[in-house]
């Protein structure tokens, strides 16, 4: 694992282990909305990390196992299907900053849900994102 992965695990353990989980009611956008700037930022730069090491290997484990003789690099015939928004993590920050305050009853859907979406449909806006994700994640 490379070093800024590394650090980026750390950051994300050193969140999650320092926050309280209710286990009958744990609000994540409750606790986004409490952090800073600076650490929901550190958050998406993890997640787009491991997002996107975890689909590079998948890709190699998949020419490996399904390709009789894998040519040219390790992932490249499906490496090129990563989605590739080119936001900052600012602006992923920022949208699901936006979302979470202007749905608060949507506050126990998951970061990393919002992030898939905002990942798989670059042009997904709040309102979509509010209608999409089912009632049972918003209690």
């Amino acid at each position: 694992m490379r070093r800024c992965q590394k650090l980026a695990v750390f950051v994300l353990l050193v969140l999650l282990c320092g926050t309280s989980f209710a286990t009958d009611g744990f609000s994540e956008g409750d606790q986004w909305l409490k952090w800073s700037g600076e650490t929901r930022s550190a958050y998406v730069v993890a997640y787009l990390w491991g997002f996107g090491d975890g689909f590079f290997q998948g890709c190699q484990v998949g020419e490996e196992v399904y390709s009789a003789k894998p040519t040219g690099l390790p992932g490249e015939k499906c490496i090129a299907k990563i989605p590739n928004d080119l936001r900052t993590p600012e602006q992923y920050a920022d949208v699901i900053t936006a979302y979470y305050q202007s749905f608060p009853s949507d506050r126990r859907v998951a970061i990393r849900r919002l992030l898939e979406g905002l990942q798989s449909n670059p042009n997904l806006t709040i309102q979509q994102m509010h209608e999409y994700y089912p009632s049972d994640t918003r209690k």
